[in-house]
């Protein structure tokens, strides 16, 4: 009834309006939009236009209303009708440019300014909005020019000076943009647009708490701030709080639904939330309100990747540079996904588009993907730059890429710290009484398919004790096709719970809800981890295992199980983590691994049949120059010997042979094995003589895999966790003498050992009786040492107990 009466009363206005009741009606228009009533003012000018659709002034505001609201396309529609009304006023003319340029059509904006100058040559609002546009359209340098001539004409209002700050914090000075913020601030200490974009500098520079400061005054000063409210969501994101985020960016999309930038933001949370459908609809929603914007298609690449959709992933990372060929962030991401795809020389020749040398992750990521295919390119320099980036208190990237180029456990500390200061840790879970029930042991992982993780742990999964224990698994890997190891363990495993779709925070208070004791990451920072499940706290005690050689800097992460080798009680200060030393070797190993029965000979596989085969099956990522450099030396010095490679990549081998050649070795020496099931891949080592490790990222799984299958690993030890794990595997299977201290150590024992066939075989003889006998392979006595540690960790835990170090006897 009372819409019937209004659409009455508006059919009469409309009937009867005489031109004092227009400019009455418009004049009420004019109020409602400066009082912030936006939709009903629309509806006001909608019902002049009816009645005169020329009104110049009617069409104006309402194109402005459009414009404000993020409607570029009708803002420029009803501008452009005003401005053939009456083309002789300038100040339709930068309304124009400012809905074009949100258009990004950024040359026809410039010339809209241009003549609103001609019209009016010392109109300063057109000067200034000529700069801002200069500013969207990344001609940061002439935008910097521009406000610095309106400053020096005494122009410097606190609007200049924060679009110059803008301009500069384009340029990546942040220093300088600061600056250009503060000296805004000083004329005009509320004035939120500085308090805004202060803000998002420090979002640039990862200095959230900061920018959350500036924000929240920005906010303060100006109530319905949309962009603010989504930048702050950005701060707490960045601070690892996706769910705190969210609201923030939902207020920003409410006050701007057509805001392609605000809805971008939304959309990157969505993502981090696993919140996949929505974030998809987001990111749809934002093409739609701006079809040019570039870094919506990067981010739906990265939606998509996220789902483990990798070459769709790429069709939208290239999409992103149809548009913008400059972008950066669309190809750091296209090369993750061409990682991921194991496309490493593509991965390379995208990661060298990202020209933003200064971001540490950049750096590493590009460095990594050069060890991927063994481009040494400024090797010595690489290194030297990512040493120096790591500083305390600094934002760091792709901790786990430092392990095999450095050899610090000091640098390593810090750079995990700085790379898990992005999430913000839940409260500490409080202690509870002993109860008689089973304590409950949750493993967080991706990899429980055929993966070198659950090949390793099959054996302790089916060995734990289910009177005193119960097992849970939690996977968050892709979704896998049945398999013999999923099958297997899943027979064995009380609880196993796929959770890929859950945010993390939804796995940590499903853990919380179950009543999970012992959470044991299995991931730390390699490739699919979900670091923020236990920052939420999924347990009351969180325990780093197996997947990351080192510490995770993380002060929500309890425990780390090692042994004394792979973390002697010297490098203890360098681990954030309590240390559970286990007897012998902190590696478990699967006694039942398979071994196949086929006899390879050597001629099949591209080896010599009479030469001696040193042999290499590790990642190309860790082979550094320093080591082929001693490799090298070593096939010289052993007349007629070849090196035995896993082949990676074409890329890799192709640079491997080169590298040879450039150190005087026959790039044929190196012989390359191509990928096999793994029963067949072991049984092929029987043909190598002598595995040869790298450093300072040893052998892991691949020094288990060759003694499992009797040969000889010869390592040598540095400082670091990932430096001594092959030390320990051959510790624990009483092989101590192929442990080496020092370079010329390792090549006067290889070369020792290649010349005296005799001393050879007495320690593959030696291999041979002990490998079933040693506690390397023996999986049942390894679970009850975990078993000792779960137990008296938790005791700990139950007495209310810090977590302390401890060893677990034998």
């Amino acid at each position: 009834m009372a819409s019937s009466k209004k659409t009455q009363a508006s059919q009469l206005f409309t009937q009867s309006a005489r031109p004092a009741d227009l400019a009455a009606e418009l004049q009420r228009a004019v109020a409602l939009h400066r009082a912030g009533q936006w939709a009903q003012a629309g509806a006001a000018y909608e019902r002049i236009l009816a009645l005169q659709p020329g009104n110049f002034s009617c069409l104006h505001l309402l194109g402005v209303l459009m414009l404000q609201g993020g409607r570029h396309a009708d803002a420029e529609r009803l501008i452009s009708q005003a401005i053939g009304a009456q083309p002789n006023t300038a100040t339709p003319y930068i309304n124009l440019a400012l809905a074009q340029s949100g258009q990004h059509k950024y040359d026809n904006a410039l010339d809209s300014i241009a003549k609103a100058l001609a019209l009016q040559p010392d109109l300063v609002e057109a000067q200034v909005n000529r700069g801002a546009i200069l500013v969207q359209a990344k001609r940061s340098q002439e935008a910097v020019d521009q406000f610095d001539r309106l400053i020096s004409t005494g122009h410097g209002t606190a609007e200049v000076w924060t679009n110059r700050g803008i301009a500069l914090a384009q340029l990546r000075h942040y220093p300088d943009a600061l600056e250009s913020y503060r000296k805004a601030l000083s004329i005009a200490p509320a004035f939120p647009k500085a308090h805004y974009n202060m803000g998002t500098a420090l979002i640039e520079t990862r200095n959230y708490g900061d920018a959350l400061q500036a924000l929240d005054r920005a906010i303060s000063s100006h109530p319905n701030y949309a962009e603010a409210f989504s930048a702050k969501g950005q701060a707490l994101h960045g601070l690892g709080n996706p769910g705190e985020a969210k609201p923030w960016h939902e207020r920003a999309a409410a006050l701007k639904p057509h805001a392609a930038q605000i809805l971008l933001s939304y959309a990157n949370c969505l993502v981090d939330l696993r919140e996949y459908e929505a974030a998809h609809r987001t990111i749809e929603a934002a093409l739609s309100a701006d079809p040019q914007l570039a870094d919506a298609y990067v981010a739906g690449g990265h939606l998509l990747a996220c789902q483990w959709r990798h070459e769709d992933a790429l069709a939208n990372y290239d999409r992103a540079l149809q548009i913008n060929p400059l972008l950066e962030s669309a190809y750091f991401f296209k090369a993750t996904s061409e990682m991921a795809l194991k496309r490493y020389a593509d991965a390379l020749q995208s990661m060298q588009r990202c020209t933003e040398s200064g971001r540490f992750d950049t750096m590493l990521a590009r460095q990594y993907c050069r060890m991927m295919v063994c481009d040494w390119t400024d090797f010595d320099g690489s290194v030297q730059r990512i040493r120096e980036e790591i500083q305390p208190g600094k934002p760091a990237e792709l901790a786990f890429s430092l392990l095999s180029l450095i050899d610090d456990p000091a640098l390593h500390l810090i750079a995990a710290s700085n790379f898990a200061s992005k999430w913000k840790p839940a409260a500490t879970l409080s202690p509870k009484s002993h109860g008689t029930g089973k304590i409950k042991i949750g493993y967080y992982s991706a990899d429980f398919h055929d993966h070198a993780t659950t090949f390793l742990m099959a054996e302790l999964f089916e060995s734990h004790d289910t009177e005193r224990f119960e097992i849970y698994a939690f996977s968050f890997g892709p979704a896998q096709a049945a398999s013999r190891m999923l099958e297997r363990i899943t027979r064995k495993l009380d609880h196993f719970i796929e959770v890929r779709g859950k945010s993390d925070e939804e796995i940590a208070a499903l853990s919380r809800s179950l009543g999970i004791d012992v959470a044991v990451d299995l991931k730390g920072f390699t490739t699919d981890a979900r670091f923020g499940i236990f920052a939420a706290r999924c347990a009351p005690l969180q325990v780093s295992y197996l997947g990351y050689p080192g510490t995770t800097g993380a002060d929500f992460i309890d425990y780390v199980i090692a042994d004394e080798t792979v973390i002697p009680e010297s490098q203890q200060a360098h681990y954030t983590e309590k240390v559970i030393y286990l007897p012998h070797s902190y590696q478990v190993n699967d006694s039942q691994r398979a071994i196949s029965s086929r006899v390879f000979e050597r001629q099949e596989l591209g080896l010599p049949q009479q030469a001696f085969v040193f042999c290499c099956f590790n990642s190309s990522n860790k082979i550094l120059p320093a080591t082929f450099d001693a490799w090298m030396r070593l096939l010289r010095n052993v007349d007629g010997s070849v090196l035995w490679l896993l082949q990676s990549n074409t890329p890799a081998m192709q640079n491997l042979r080169k590298e040879a050649e450039a150190r005087g070795v026959d790039g044929m020496r190196l012989v390359f094995a191509e990928y096999m099931p793994l029963e067949e891949h072991l049984a092929r080592y029987r043909l190598a003589d002598l595995f040869i490790d790298t450093f300072p990222y040893n052998a892991h799984t691949t020094a288990s895999d060759a003694l499992w299958a009797g040969l000889p690993v010869l390592t040598r030890t540095g400082q670091s966790f990932a430096s001594r794990v092959a030390a320990s595997l051959l510790t624990a299977i009483g092989l101590p003498e192929l442990i080496t201290h020092t370079p010329a150590d390792f090549e006067a024992k290889a070369i020792a050992l290649a010349q005296d066939p005799g001393s050879l075989r007495a320690i593959r003889d030696k291999l041979d009786h002990q490998r079933l006998r040693s506690p390397l392979f023996d999986g049942v006595q390894f679970t009850r040492h975990m078993e000792s540690a779960y137990i008296a960790m938790h005791e700990r835990y139950c007495q209310g107990l810090a977590p302390a170090a401890m060893e677990i006897k034998a």
